[in-house]
Order: C-alpha cells, then structure tokens, then sequence
C-alpha cells in the first residue's frame, strides 16, 4: 500500500491531556478523527478509476481503531497473467503514476482541510469541558 498519510504531531501528547481533562475530549478527539478519515476516504473514492465492475471503488473503506485511522483498499486486480488477481493498488502502479496513482493526491489534497477541521473540532471539544 503506498506510504501516503497524514500525520498529527502531538496526538500522542494530546490524547494524554485529554484522558486527564475529561473522557467526552477523548472521544470528541476520536470523532475528529473518523470524520478526518471520512473526508479523505471520499476523495480516494473520487479519484479513483471507474472499472467496468466498480470492485475498486466499492473496496475503499474508512477505518477508525482507537486514535489511528486508516483508508483500506482491498480491491484485487485481474489480468491474464495473473487470473486470480493481485493486491491493487500496487506500489509499482503507484510510484509510476499508474492506475494506483489516485492515492497520495487525494491525500495530499485534503491534508489541509482535515487539518483545520482537526483542529477546530478539538478546539470546540476543549472549550465545552473548559467553558463550563
């Protein structure tokens, strides 16, 4: 799978002040987190190659496991060379810009708006357990 993603520095940091602060910020921060994960996974999904079986674009799921997100794509690619088919997108595909291309735009696309969206989410967390 290729190596494009998006990185929080101090989540850690982060996820640490908020067990401390109050567990509805622990759990407004994984919100953000799904939501982040959701905005991206429709932009995959808009890049991605429209096959005539759409197996690729039904295969792109957003996955959220504690404070990680991830975007799976498990679609397998077919050919007569390989008839039971291949992990697509390949990272030979990728790095070629091949068919498997559409994956590090998108994400590099929507880095900045998940990152405001992050923060102001966060951000609103915060002030509701503090504003009280």
């Amino acid at each position: 799978m290729p190596d494009a993603f998006i990185q929080v520095d101090g989540l850690r940091e982060l996820i640490l002040a908020a067990r401390a602060l109050d567990p509805a910020v622990e759990k407004g921060v994984k919100d953000a987190i799904k939501d982040a994960v959701r905005i991206v996974a429709v932009e995959i999904d808009r890049r991605a190659p429209r096959g005539p079986s759409g197996k690729l674009r039904k295969s792109i799921k957003p996955s959220v496991r504690g404070f990680s997100g991830s975007i799976i794509v498990s679609a397998r690619k077919r050919s007569p060379r390989y008839p039971s088919g291949y992990p697509y997108p390949t990272r030979i595909e990728y790095q070629g810009g091949g068919s498997g291309a559409f994956v590090r735009p998108a994400v590099v696309a929507k880095a900045e708006q998940v990152a405001r969206m992050f923060e102001a989410k966060v951000h609103d967390e915060v002030e509701r357990v503090w504003g009280r």
